[in-house]
């Protein structure tokens, strides 16, 4: 069981007066959220953590060493934004040491390094829920732009996924599928280049054999994908589940590719947690939110929805390349998916072949968020707090005591303007500054 300290400061009212009793119960209401927040990314999901499951390879049994002893950095006078509660503290001092962020009175260095935050706003790390990294030059471009946790949805090969987990202090966490399973002929093997592989299966007795090789290579999740029938070869909806139920025996996350309104469909039927991408084809209909609505297969924390990463920035680039696609539905689909309450997590589907880039679409995301209706707070709890709940990632995803210091500074205040996201003076991941 964990305990955690922390002093929180809030602003209740920019405007007008309130009576003492509003005051009161405002403030109670916002000290309630603002601690949950700080504890459930502690130890206090549900049971043990999920994202690796147990088996043979150390990636997943290894616990990440702490990054080298470090001199306390101290952020004065510094706004931060609270994701749960989607407001910003008053000014305050945040510290952080060795990694993890303490209170200014227990930092051990005699001489930390002070920061300026006057004006600023200091933000959790972002947490990008859908990209295709291959290089660590493209981690880099993740770092720079405030991305300091980063889900690979499939590797061109095992190499290219464990090569991008040890590069060292300063790059950001990949979590990754290893390859994702398809059928045999399938669209995603005719795309030029070094787009990821996904490896094939054709009937449902195969699947089980195919996630353990995916947890032979050390995955963190599982990946399938529902092609668009109309133009792809792709896997029946006996062979999803399939798939669904061998991740669960693992107590894997499954996650489903689901371009279209029938693979979107397929995805939910077959009981995945999450459904990535929106359609281009048809906009979700009240049938198909009725099934978000519904708990996934492996249901670890209770959920009593599925989570959908729309990767809004990528199906503007399908419809404005593929024949009869349109971006309208996929916006459409996204807006009722918020209003219905679905978790909405941040992703772009980030790659080397298509687009987007590395990095500056995460940006790109957060505004298309705000273009369908998000708050600018809504969708920075997007890009933080929600993915580290959703991805059973216990120790990220807000500023508080105990947590990893994954974060970054910006001028101005995101939750006004969501394009001050790019203001970015400095970014630290794990402690280690990497701007």
């Amino acid at each position: 069981m964990c305990r955690v300290r922390c002093r929180v400061h809030i602003q209740v009212s920019r405007q007008g007066s309130l009576s003492s009793t509003s005051v009161t119960l405002q403030l109670l209401l916002r000290f309630v959220a603002l601690a949950c927040a700080a504890l459930h990314t502690q130890a206090c999901l549900h049971g043990a953590p999920v994202t690796r499951s147990a088996g043979p390879p150390s990636r997943r049994l290894a616990v990440r060493q702490q990054p080298p002893q470090m001199n306390a950095v101290i952020v004065k006078n510094v706004r931060v934004f609270e994701p749960l509660a989607g407001v910003l503290s008053l000014p305050r001092d945040v510290a952080f040491e060795n990694g993890r962020f303490v209170s200014v009175t227990d930092c051990n260095s005699s001489a930390p390094t002070i920061i300026d935050g006057t004006g600023r706003t200091l933000l959790p790390g972002l947490i990008e829920s859908h990209s295709h990294p291959e290089t660590p030059e493209h981690l880099q471009a993740f770092a720079q732009n405030g991305v300091t946790t980063v889900m690979s949805l499939a590797c061109p090969t095992y190499a290219a996924c464990t090569a991008l987990t040890n590069l060292g202090p300063g790059f950001p966490d990949v979590h990754y599928a290893g390859n994702g399973v398809d059928i045999p002929g399938n669209q995603h093997e005719q795309l030029p280049g070094s787009h990821p592989l996904n490896e094939t299966i054709t009937e449902p007795e195969q699947a089980a054999g195919w996630v353990q090789a995916q947890v032979d290579k050390g995955a963190s999740f599982i990946k399938m994908t529902a092609e668009r029938a109309s133009v792809s070869p792709t896997l029946s909806d006996a062979a999803l589940t399939a798939v669904v139920q061998a991740a669960t025996s693992h107590r894997l996350l499954s996650n489903c590719h689901a371009a279209d309104f029938n693979a979107s469909r397929q995805a939910l039927d077959a009981g995945v947690n999450i459904v990535h991408h929106s359609p281009t084809d048809v906009a979700y209909d009240d049938v198909l939110l009725a099934k978000f609505h519904t708990p996934p297969t492996f249901n670890p924390l209770a959920l009593r929805s599925r989570v959908s990463v729309p990767t809004l920035t990528i199906m503007r680039v399908m419809a404005a390349t593929m024949p009869n696609q349109s971006f309208v539905p996929a916006q459409d689909s996204v807006k009722a998916l918020h209003a219905a309450g679905i978790p909405i997590l941040v992703g772009t589907d980030a790659n080397p072949v298509l687009g987007p880039t590395f990095g500056p679409s995460m940006h790109e995301e957060l505004a298309n968020l705000v273009e369908v209706g998000f708050t600018p707070a809504e969708a920075l709890r997007s890009a933080t707090l929600l993915p580290a709940r959703h991805w059973m990632l216990r120790d990220r995803g807000v500023v508080a005591l105990g947590m990893r210091a994954d974060l970054f500074l910006v001028n101005g205040d995101p939750t006004k303007d969501i394009s001050v996201t790019t203001n970015i003076e400095h970014v630290w991941i794990e402690g280690v500054q990497v701007l």
